[in-house]
């Protein structure tokens, strides 16, 4: 009789030579020509996806007469029993026989009877509650493992940065991670890259110039690179199954913490796009609080517009619709740094950046009470889960379990507070460090339109144009360290006129100034504060009697622009 066995193993890190073994020992005693065996090697039981299963399924009695299997789990380890006995039958049905080396006296042939079909089922039911209890021991031994050892190997891809290493201090974990060090320089000079202003897309250009790939020798995509910044194992915190645990950090905290904002900046001010490029992308803003989007009107002309599209009935829709030379924007943007001392006008830097510097140590002090907050309550967790283990009623289990669950919420409020904080602290670093980079320092000459974006994202935080006439109206003008500068615009064919608006004047709600002023002839004594009036003026009669300070505002791009 010709005998083909069936062998399969679930991990790689088991064999199949017992299998082949008892196969080969039960066709020599019992004298059947043994064929060469079929064979799924790392393949789990729990789905027919094998192709040595589907092999299986394809035999005839043109290949064999008998198939061998050690046991039933072998050739299958599903819930749904039915699907397994229907493997079974499927074998049989087309004339060839069956047996397993557990109970090889038991030949299946044929049709299978009440009694098999009752035989097999409980034998593929204990299968399958074998496969589950293994997989939940194995689920909870990675759980306990990743508790007490955090660089512990216990499943997951590898991050770029990190490698395995043997563990010789013991048997479990076999394995540790590590830092990769020649990786882990390209991750650090990647952050610090982000940090300093690059975009992804930048640093994904800057990697396949300099012929950086990954481990698997492929380039750096941008997608790639997301996922890799957006990563908290390179912080310190390693997450598994919603659990986070510490280990040594790749890049410092803080670090990190900065890269994500700069991310996200870098997303909302970038460039998206070549021939609609808006080098202003997040800053300047329409009446009604929204973003204004570069919109080509056609023949050339580019306009900063409101980026609301709603229709006209939608009860939020923009109402002004305004809308700003694209061109000229720019252009009067970049005059205005040009013209501008930061230094004097930041005031006391050191001052501001003290008070900065206090405010840190004060969140970082709350974010110390969390944590003596997030200690105490894992202590009343494990005080909690030795009641659960001793409880001698599944009432009281479940009263302690439902008390588990509300503290391990606590944490995780906890924890959200934290990382808020943490962030907070970063966007604080950032104004720090915007502090101390305010001088002028740059070169502004020859500039395109990517560099001096560059420049309006690291100063300039915010514009408002605020439109009087078709022909007039202000810029209003907010900088990075606090400092506000408006600009009252008078545009025409031949000589349009910039002004920078004293700082004792306020532009109204109706888009007008006002100013307050002493007038002598109201005073009843000295320094009578009754005297003070104020005075509101149209943008016409500002720049009839108040207009000193021109902007020189370069204005050759009309030429270029003309067809």
């Amino acid at each position: 009789m010709r005998a083909i066995g069936y062998m399969r193993v679930s991990t790689t890190n088991q064999d199949l030579k017992r299998q082949v073994e008892k196969y080969k020992e039960f066709c020599t005693t019992k004298g059947y020509t043994a064929l060469h065996p079929i064979e799924d090697f790392g393949k789990t039981g729990a789905n027919f996806e094998r192709a040595g299963f589907q092999q299986l399924m394809q035999l005839t009695t043109n290949d064999a007469d008998l198939v061998v299997i050690s046991e039933l789990s072998r050739l299958s380890r599903k819930e749904e029993i039915l699907d397994t006995l229907n493997s079974v039958q499927s074998i049989i049905s087309k004339g060839l026989k069956l047996l397993f080396l557990d109970n090889p006296e038991k030949i299946y042939e044929g049709t299978l009877e009440l009694t098999e079909v009752l035989l097999l089922s409980v034998a593929a039911y204990g299968a399958a509650q074998e496969r589950l209890t293994t997989k939940r021991r194995n689920t909870e031994g990675k759980s306990v493992l990743f508790d007490n050892v955090p660089n512990a190997i216990v499943d997951g891809k590898i991050p770029y940065g990190f490698k395995k290493i043997p563990n010789n201090n013991g048997k479990h974990p076999k394995y540790l991670l590590a830092f990769d060090e020649n990786e882990a320089r390209v991750v650090r000079a990647m952050f610090n890259l982000v940090v300093k202003g690059s975009s992804v897309a930048e640093v994904a250009r800057r990697l396949y110039d300099t012929d950086r790939r990954n481990r698997n020798g492929e380039i750096f995509t941008k997608q790639a690179l997301s996922k890799l910044f957006s990563n908290p194992i390179y912080k310190g915190d390693r997450t598994r199954k919603g659990k986070t645990m510490q280990i040594e950090p790749l890049v410092k905290p803080e670090i990190w913490e900065n890269a994500q904002l700069k991310i996200k900046e870098n997303y909302q001010y970038g460039s998206t796009g070549t021939t609609m490029f808006n080098p202003l992308r997040g800053i300047i803003r329409c009446r009604c609080g929204r973003a204004m989007m570069v919109k080509n009107k056609g023949g050339g002309l580019l306009v900063y517009r409101c980026s609301d599209v709603q229709p006209f009935y939608m009860k939020n829709k923009c109402k002004y619709g305004d809308s700003i030379r694209f061109d000229l924007t720019n252009e009067v943007m970049f005059s205005l740094l040009q013209s501008i001392d930061f230094v004097e006008m930041s005031g006391n830097t050191q001052e501001k950046i003290e008070a900065y510097e206090k405010q840190i140590t004060q969140i970082e002090n709350q974010i110390i009470g969390d944590n003596d907050k997030k200690s105490s309550v894992k202590i009343e967790i494990t005080s909690l889960e030795e009641r659960y283990l001793n409880a001698r009623t599944q009432s009281l289990a479940d009263r302690v379990q439902e008390e588990i669950i509300k503290k391990e919420d606590e944490i995780s409020s906890i924890d959200r507070a934290i990382l808020k904080k943490t962030r907070t602290i970063s966007q604080i670093r950032n104004q720090i460090r915007s502090l101390k980079e305010v001088a002028k320092t740059e070169d502004f000459t020859n500039l395109d339109i990517n560099e001096r974006a560059k420049l309006f994202r690291k100063y300039i935080k915010k514009i408002h144009y605020l439109p009087v006439t078709t022909m007039q109206g202000f810029y209003n003008v907010e900088f990075q360290f606090g400092v506000t500068e408006k600009i009252a615009i008078k545009k025409t064919t031949k000589s349009p006129v910039f002004v920078k608006v004293p700082p004792a004047f306020e532009i109204t709600s109706e888009n007008k100034l006002q100013v307050t002023s002493y007038d002598p002839a109201l005073a009843k004594a000295t320094f009578d504060f009754g005297a003070m009036t104020n005075q509101e003026i149209t943008i016409q009669q500002f720049f009839n009697s108040y207009a000193e300070e021109f902007l020189d505002v370069d204005l050759s791009y009309r030429e270029c622009n003309k067809p």
